[in-house]
């Protein structure tokens, strides 16, 4: 046949040569999509809620304040219902949901802040780009990282880090902060945090005021992880 080319046949050497070439080539854009994937997700760090010593004792502290019953109710049935709405009076949890949640290039981004409002622990997480912000061997920003309350009259403290844990992904760390000894009212007092460097502040983002969503979630519902 006129014009007929053997080495253009998928059978013959060329044309298994151009077949193994389009599956490298696929199979390298896929694994660099699936990579980016990876990185680009959140670790467990950044959803885990942490109990320190301190927290953990608030938190037994409070499951024996548990009222016994006083009519017919079973303890069982009593702890149950106590389980049910939350226990509110002794542990109380809140969790915020900050209109603004990273730095304006999305090198610094901040992931699920919790307050443990019994145990009086604040804590958030920071995924952090290494290409731009150093960390050192236990994933902490070299930069520092403090909290900040407002509380009402203007009085504002301030709180370092008392607890971490931390992950990394390839150029991405995840390190998740907890500051004790943190007390505010929620949804009136402002708590932020900063990154400072050298008494410069590089971010500053407003964890909880009077225009973010708190929500209060029931202590019994969480699995929290010790530290």
């Amino acid at each position: 046949m006129d014009g007929y080319r053997d080495d253009l046949e998928l059978n013959s050497k060329g044309g298994k040569i151009v077949r193994y070439l389009v599956i490298a080539a696929a199979v390298i854009v896929y694994g660099l999509v699936f990579y980016r994937l990876y990185i680009a997700g959140d670790s467990s760090v950044s959803s885990d809620i942490l109990l320190d010593r301190h927290g953990e004792a608030q938190r037994i502290e409070s499951f024996l304040q548990i009222s016994l019953p006083k009519d017919k109710t079973s303890p069982a049935e009593e702890i149950a219902r106590t389980s049910s709405d939350g226990h509110p009076p002794y542990f109380s949890v809140y969790t915020f949901s900050p209109t603004v949640t990273m730095d304006g290039e999305g090198r610094i981004q901040m992931r699920n802040a919790v307050y443990l409002e019994t145990a009086a622990s604040f804590q958030f997480s920071l995924k952090i780009n290494t290409k731009y912000y150093d960390v050192d061997e236990n994933g902490l920003l070299k930069d520092a990282v403090c909290l900040y309350v407002q509380h009402g009259g203007g009085t504002v403290t301030r709180h370092e880090a008392a607890y971490y844990e931390s992950s990394a992904r390839s150029y991405y760390t995840t390190t998740r902060y907890g500051f004790n000894d943190v007390n505010f009212n929620v949804g009136s007092d402002k708590v932020w945090f900063c990154v400072e460097k050298g008494g410069k502040t590089l971010l500053k983002i407003t964890l909880s005021d009077s225009t973010v969503t708190a929500k209060k979630e029931n202590p019994f519902t969480i699995n929290y992880k010790k530290v």
